[in-house]
């Protein structure tokens, strides 16, 4: 490893505050790694694995509600689902009735 690979590391792993010009607000830490990234080179940023795992699946609730779900459509229910969010200017787009 040479001088500039062990100077870089170095200041990575040491660099710990950051110094904003004055005036500047409204930054956040996804904006700085960003900054960091592009200034340093988003190649020279080392792979390193994620320190935790996530387990998916679903929840109790949630495969209750698919079966029930499942249940109701093989009954002949269907599942209505509403726009209450949605302007009703959308509704002149697809040509429904005013009713």
């Amino acid at each position: 490893m040479g001088a500039k690979e062990r100077n870089k590391n170095y200041v990575l792993e040491k660099a710990k505050e950051v110094f904003l010009e004055r005036g500047i607000t409204g930054v956040s830490m996804a904006d700085i790694a960003e900054e960091v990234g592009r200034s340093y080179g988003y190649n020279e940023i080392p792979i390193t694995a994620f320190k935790t795992s996530t387990q998916g699946g679903y929840s109790p609730e949630m495969k209750l509600e698919a079966k029930a779900g499942t249940l109701c459509r093989g009954l002949g229910y269907s599942e209505i689902i509403t726009y209450s969010f949605v302007s009703p200017t959308v509704f002149d787009q697809i040509r429904l009735s005013p009713d």
